[in-house]
């Protein structure tokens, strides 16, 4: 099996297992739908949810 291989199988966003994903739509929705009481409107929703992505999109090329 080559490097790049296990990056390929890690699915959405490389990550490895449903429970991920799912964890990661569940914060999207909660991103989506929040009405500010669990933190402020504005920037640090926006922070927070970019953060993740570069989370996300960069956890499968690091194995």
């Amino acid at each position: 099996m080559k490097v790049g291989d296990k990056r390929r199988e890690r699915g959405l966003f490389g990550l490895g297992s449903d429970d991920d994903s799912l964890l990661f739509f569940f914060l999207l929705l909660v991103l989506l739908f929040n009405d500010g009481s669990w933190f402020k409107k504005g920037d640090d929703a926006l922070l927070f949810f970019f953060l993740l992505l570069v989370i996300f999109f960069t956890n499968g090329y690091y194995y």
